[in-house]
């Protein structure tokens, strides 16, 4: 039996609506009310863009390693999606990460260094370019 979460606002109406959600996703509603409250905004989290360049010849190999590697990643605490994007003329690698916070990016970014620092060192021209920016809800879902 899927327990059901009932939560009461106003529309842009100005009348009181009523919601109702599964309870299994009751903890992502509160944070999002938290946050619209704290920041105005209604966030989801965080977005993070890696950009990885490979040496001359060693694109494919770091290719199927990734291709190995992101399972790790995805069932990292934190994790909501990874979208990967290629060009192998010019050896990149981009991904589009999606995490809860920075926290949790940062701690799967630990164990990362230590699972494939090797590998990066080796296969890699410089160390992965990170960027974090907030990810906002305006009413569309990625």
């Amino acid at each position: 039996m899927v327990k059901m979460l009932n939560v009461m606002g106003l529309s842009q109406d100005g009348h009181i609506r009523v919601l109702v959600f599964r309870e299994d996703i009751r903890n992502l509603i509160i944070e999002d009310i938290r946050n619209l409250i704290i920041n105005g905004v209604s966030s989801m989290g965080i977005t993070t863009f890696v950009t990885l360049v490979t040496k001359d010849g060693c694109f494919d190999e770091f290719y199927n390693l990734a291709k190995e590697e992101l399972a790790f990643t995805r069932q990292s605490k934190g994790c909501k999606s990874i979208l990967v994007s290629t060009n192998r003329e010019t050896n990149t690698m981009k991904m589009v990460q999606f995490w809860e916070d920075e926290a949790s990016f940062d701690a799967y970014f630990e164990k990362r260094v230590e699972r494939s620092g090797a590998d990066f060192a080796r296969l890699l021209e410089r160390p992965p370019e990170k960027e974090h920016f907030s990810t906002e809800n305006f009413g569309y879902e990625h």
